[in-house]
């Protein structure tokens, strides 16, 4: 019999090997869901980190326009105290001006300011006559800044112009060129300051976009409440040029890390890019519109826009706000750049590359470094924030009043100017509307409906506003209330600047009372009496009416002329001599003077002359005032 077949044991795992096996799956399973929950806590962390980034550019924005929008109005207060300056002294000539503003020393940033007066096209010789006579260090000569000429029979010139050195610019007609024009016909419209489209300034680095801030001049002092008014006493304009990038650097975008870009999307490229005496040439086929004021990495962020392309382009987070400053929009962008951010990017990634074994395990000590990891990148963060929180040092220490409010517009920080102009401490502040401290029964309610429908729809507002601080002083301040949105562009609160005006407010009340005094009393001598004014050589500038009437003579022919025209030859040198050393000497004079008409028939009339003085004191002219005596009584006096 054969032998039966062998088969081999079967072969079983030992206890030992099985412990082995479960213990490489725990730790296979453990390594994969530590590195899977690794990997899905570095995510978070990453998009944590770019959501904070986003919030940071879009607070910062928001400083910067605030910043802007503060230059702006200050630049608008010079213009406004240029404006009054001029009223006060309506033949102001150069050598006042440069005594009056010291742009230097106040307001280096700025290429110039300077009054465009509003000539007929007919007076023409006569103003640069005059021109010529101030003593400028160069001849004056009317021309246009374009060689097409102005658009209508006014010519806009520049009558004088600061800083010193600028003369030669004293004559050019700015109406001639449509980017200066189109912003004069809408400050004169409005009544309001309001820039230019970026133009090329004649005083101004080569190749350097500027902005020229234009403000309207009215007969009477004020601004007429009818639009025709306002075209009618249109006298000119004062107007200030400022480099682009000096606005930039005072709104603190240059020293920021960030990529910024500052855009007028409107503007015309041809234009802003051609420079004075040279006519402008028409945009080429199929060129957009839009002139990019700043462009801090040079990449011509305009250029994306037009092509369509994401403007953001490889940045992580960038923010977009449009922007309103004299009238004008704007578009700024700001984008954030490769070294920032590095320094906020999470070390999550190479924490889960490096780090995932020991993770594995050591779970506590993983839990541990993802706190500290946390901890880390918000360091980095604040890093990035320094510059934000500077300017939020300007914030603390600006002399202007700064409040923060939530969505419905109750205080949440006022910084330490907010507290002196109120009275009130941020604690009692804190949680309150400002208008249940501050408002009475004086307030405009006009102005307080502006403010509540800008925090009921969440949008910006610009006021002034009369309050009441709390030892009961009234002030008054100018308001600019800002929205601040989150990443999601959803209003969550307000910044309001406040700038106390009372002062201004004062001084224009008084100055109002006063021209309107001197006005009134102007209007009643020139209805009853023969008036006229003449410069220091007897030369007539000025004449009213009844002058004409009792002369004979046109008002043209008056102007210009010297004021023995209508000498009758009656009085002898000695009698003039009297006259002219007592006017000269500053003395009024009064007495009876017998004059001689066009046509040759005498009239005396009873006379008062005085000498009226400039601001060093020297005569400027003589204002006579005459009252006609009967003429047969006083012919036979001058046949006795």
């Amino acid at each position: 019999m054969s032998p039966a077949p062998t088969h081999p044991e079967p072969q079983y795992p030992t206890p030992a090997q099985g412990r082995a096996w479960g213990l490489l799956l725990a730790v296979i399973v453990t390594l994969v869901a530590v590195i899977a929950v690794g990997a899905g806590a570095g995510l978070w962390l990453q998009r944590q980190a770019q959501a904070d980034l986003q919030a940071a550019l879009e607070r910062d924005l928001a400083v910067v326009e605030a910043r802007l929008e503060q230059t702006v109005e200050r630049y608008t207060t010079l213009l406004l105290a240029t404006r009054g300056w001029l009223h006060a002294n309506p033949q102001a000539d150069w050598r006042q001006a440069r005594t009056y503003i010291a742009l230097a020393e106040r307001y280096p940033a700025l290429t110039g300011i300077a009054f465009i007066r509003r000539v007929p096209r007919a007076e023409l010789p006569r103003w640069q006559a005059e021109a010529n006579r101030r003593g400028l260090p160069v001849p004056a000569r009317a021309r246009p800044i374009r060689p097409a000429g102005p658009p209508t029979e006014d010519w806009f010139l520049i009558d004088w112009i600061e800083p010193p050195g600028q003369e030669h610019l004293v004559g050019l007609e700015l109406s001639a060129d449509p980017l200066r024009w189109q912003a004069m016909q809408q400050a004169a419209r409005t009544g309001q300051a309001t820039l230019t489209a970026p133009v090329w300034l004649a005083n101004a680095p080569e190749g350097e976009y500027g902005l020229l801030l234009v403000l309207p001049v009215y007969r009477g002092g004020w601004t007429p409440a009818a639009p025709a008014d306002r075209e009618r006493l249109l006298e000119g304009f004062a107007v200030l040029g400022v480099p682009a990038l000096e606005l930039a650097r005072e709104a603190g975008i240059l020293a920021s890390p960030l990529d910024w870009h500052w855009i007028d999307g409107a503007a015309s490229r041809q234009a802003a890019r051609t420079p004075p005496q040279q006519d402008i040439a028409p945009e080429a086929a199929g060129t957009s519109a839009g002139v990019e004021l700043l462009d801090k990495d040079s990449h011509g962020l305009l250029a994306r826009l037009d092509a369509g392309a994401d403007w953001r382009a490889a940045a992580q987070a960038g923010a977009h706000r449009r922007v309103v400053l004299g009238n004008r929009a704007f578009d700024l962008f700001v984008r954030s750049t490769p070294a920032v951010e590095r320094n906020a990017q999470s070390l999550a990634a190479q924490w889960v590359a490096v780090g995932a074994l020991p993770v594995a395990l050591l779970a506590a000590w993983a839990v541990v470094a993802a706190v500290r990891l946390r901890r880390a990148e918000r360091e980095r963060l604040t890093l990035l924030e320094s510059d934000l929180q500077r300017l939020a040092l300007v914030a603390r220490h600006t002399h202007n009043a700064v409040l923060f409010t939530d969505r419905s517009g109750r205080v949440t920080w006022a910084n330490a100017a907010a507290e002196a102009l109120t009275g009130y401490t941020l604690d009692e502040m804190r949680g309150r509307k400002p208008g249940e401290l501050l408002q009475s029964d004086r307030t405009d309610p006009l102005t307080v409906q502006t403010l509540r429908e800008a925090v009921r729809t969440g949008r910006d507002a610009a006021v002034d506003i009369l309050n009441r601080a709390k030892d009961g002083r009234e002030y008054w301040v100018a308001i600019e209330l800002i929205a601040l949105h989150d990443a999601a562009g959803v209003c969550n609160g307000f910044m309001a600047v406040e700038a106390d005006i009372t002062e201004r407010v004062r001084t224009q009340e008084r100055l109002q009372t006063a021209l309107a005094e001197a006005t009134t009393l102007m209007d009643t001598i020139r209805q009853h009496a023969i008036v006229s004014q003449a410069a220091p050589d007897g030369t007539i500038v000025d004449v009213n009416e009844a002058f004409c009437a009792i002369s004979g003579y046109a008002r043209d022919e008056l102007i210009g002329a010297p004021h023995r025209i209508i000498n009758s030859g009656v009085h002898d040198a000695a009698f003039w001599r009297d006259f002219w050393v007592t006017i000269s000497s500053g003395r009024a004079w009064r007495g009876e003077i017998c004059n001689r008409a066009k046509d040759g028939r005498l009239y005396w009339v009873d006379s008062i002359v005085a000498p009226l003085f400039d601001a060093q004191g020297h005569i400027e002219r003589y204002l006579s005032i005459r009252v006609r005596r009967p003429t047969a009584r006083w012919r036979r006096r001058a046949h006795a």
